[in-house]
């Protein structure tokens, strides 16, 4: 996995949605993560390949 070097933080709390921190993955294609539990809502947009996204 190889993490890109857009990772940046906001503190932005006027909005009825906050972005908290993004970043970019070149994931690996047996890439797993969890099970975990977060404090927040996390959004993964997938822009090329495939994957399976399974709730446990």
């Amino acid at each position: 996995m190889n993490i890109l070097n857009t990772y940046n933080e906001f503190n932005i709390s006027n909005f009825d949605l906050n972005v908290d921190h993004y970043r970019g993955e070149i994931c690996d294609g047996d890439y797993s993560f969890g099970p975990s539990i977060r404090n927040d809502y996390v959004l993964h947009f997938i822009v090329k390949g495939q994957g399976k996204f399974i709730k446990v």
